[in-house]
């Protein structure tokens, strides 16, 4: 309980300790974590289908294989029910399309899962940046325009470049939250 406006609570400090309390409870109260699961599960089930529909028949079976192809390869499913789980439990979920050229499909555009830990803004360049912790707003429409990612958890022991706080500033079309 605190007095701050619903931006101005929306900081490094209090999303952490609602993510914090929101595991703890996951973690021990087996009736949450069933209904959690459960419902990761209904909701992601095999994963999304693509329904290709031109005329022209063979193609459509190719481009929905090409589509399954894609999937597996990346581990769609999986990755749809870590983030579902993540908003269930920790209020938010996080995919970020990066290219990784060496997939063995020719589609080259892989979702990496990101934990809501490493959605931050540690040092922000003005004071805008400090509404909203690990996003950077349009200044007329309010939405995101870039998030502010972490290239490492906060709570690793190892950061390879020696910086906790090193981040990268990818663009709002390429997350999906």
């Amino acid at each position: 309980v605190d007095y701050l406006s619903a931006k101005a609570a929306n900081n490094f400090a209090v999303r952490r300790a609602l993510r914090m309390r929101s595991r703890y409870e996951a973690s021990n109260n087996p009736y949450l974590f069933g209904v959690a699961h459960s419902n990761a599960d209904d909701l992601i089930d095999t994963g999304p289908t693509l329904q290709v529909q031109t005329g022209d028949a063979g193609y459509n079976r190719a481009v929905e294989a090409a589509w399954r192809a894609w999937c597996d390869e990346v581990g769609l499913v999986e990755k749809l029910r870590t983030c579902k789980l993540a908003k269930s439990i920790d209020g938010e979920g996080f995919l970020v399309a990066k290219t990784v050229e060496d997939l063995d499909h020719p589609v080259k555009l892989y979702p990496c899962d990101i934990e809501a830990d490493q959605v931050t803004t540690p040092a922000p360049r003005d004071l805008g940046e400090l509404w909203v912790d690990g996003l950077v707003l349009h200044p007329v429409t309010g939405r995101p325009t870039e998030y502010t990612i972490l290239k490492h958890h906060p709570g690793d022991y190892f950061f390879p470049d020696a910086n906790p706080l090193a981040v990268e500033r990818v663009k709002a079309r390429h997350v999906v939250h």
